[in-house]
């Protein structure tokens, strides 16, 4: 014998071998055929359309009953999100259910009594600062969303600028007037205190409703608590004026709106210097103009302007939350979370 060691195969892992390029061969003729010919490919995984139903928001009081017509946040914002409704008849059905706080009663008699669904959440809406506003005993555990002006709110409701598509020069309004205040209530406290010594260096007229026409409107806001920052300084925005504002902080208006979009009374040592400046600014358009370069890129959004139409913003934007965000929580202590942590800053 030689020696040399032939190699061995034991006859069974021959066939093991054969076994296994057999099926590996069938296997890739099969996934050819099914490539090549549409009709074998009825396992295929596609695109399954299915209709996502859109959840209710029942609108449980108009606020200060002011109704619009409940297909409004699509014609007027293409808001979509939700079903808007005010039948409560749907309240079983409905996802969230919006509770305007000035129209609740002292007993809470007009709250909702029925079985509430589980799934259900209720959207505590106020749109008045603390000093005016009431948190009754009875209603600290019953919500689960928040709608007001703070910023930390779920879903805040202030002025706010968006961004347009393509830049665009703005042009501004022919200007009639000097400074402009308009003002349809009493004023008080810190604006009242400061429209008085302003007036005494400047000729302010006071108007029903003409933004566009003075060259600067006194947007003095009646509370100074944080956040709170209104249509007072959104209309004259809109209008191509610009905002002289008194209220929080300089820092807490740039939250929401470009900085060089509006003078702040705080940055002035006193009323007389201010009015010292605006006279600079009527007498240099091209220094006034700066103010308004934003426009460029940015537009703000004007409110309806029917009067039955005031909250149609604030509701559509509540439409768009509960349609697109299901998350559920509970508001642990309203009075905590909004009387005893907005205090004034200004």
């Amino acid at each position: 014998m030689s020696g040399e060691m032939t190699p061995t195969f034991s006859r069974g892992r021959v066939e093991n071998v054969l076994v296994g390029v057999l099926v590996a061969g069938g296997l890739i003729v099969l996934f050819t055929m099914y490539l090549r010919d549409p009709k074998l490919q009825f396992c295929a995984p596609r695109p399954v359309s299915q209709h996502v139903k859109k959840p209710i928001l029942l609108v449980w009081f108009w606020p200060e009953d002011q109704k619009f017509d409940l297909n409004d946040c699509r014609t007027h914002y293409n808001m979509d999100a939700c079903i808007l409704t005010d039948d409560k008849n749907l309240f079983y059905d409905a996802e969230a259910v919006l509770i305007y706080n000035k129209a609740i009663n002292s007993d809470l008699s007009n709250l909702p009594s029925n079985y509430r669904p589980p799934f259900q959440r209720w959207i505590w809406f106020s749109t008045e600062p603390p000093s005016k506003t009431t948190i009754l005993p009875g209603i600290q555990h019953l919500f689960n969303l928040t709608m007001t002006f703070r910023k930390d709110a779920d879903i805040s409701v202030h002025p706010r600028v968006f961004a347009k598509k393509q830049p665009q020069e703005f042009v501004l309004p022919t200007k009639e007037e000097l400074v402009c205040w308009i003002s349809d209530e009493k004023v008080t406290g810190a604006a009242e205190d400061y429209f008085t010594e302003l007036k005494k260096h400047l000729n302010i007229t006071v108007l029903g409703q003409a933004f566009a026409k003075p060259l600067f409107y006194l947007s003095f806001e009646s509370e100074t608590t944080k956040d709170y920052i209104t249509e007072k300084l959104n209309a004259p925005l809109v209008a191509g004026t610009l905002p002289v504002v008194l209220g929080p902080p300089r820092k807490n208006y740039e939250d929401f709106v470009p900085g060089d979009s509006f003078i702040h009374v705080n940055d002035f040592p006193s009323a007389k210097e201010l009015a010292e400046f605006l006279l600079k600014l009527d007498a240099d358009g091209d220094a006034y103009q700066r103010y308004f370069l934003w426009r460029r890129y940015l537009s703000a959004r004007p409110r309806p302007a029917e009067v039955n139409k005031h909250f149609l913003p604030d509701i559509c934007l509540a439409c768009e939350h509960v349609g697109r965000k299901r998350v559920f929580r509970r508001v642990p202590d309203l009075n905590k979370w909004f009387l005893e942590q907005n205090t004034k800053v200004f």
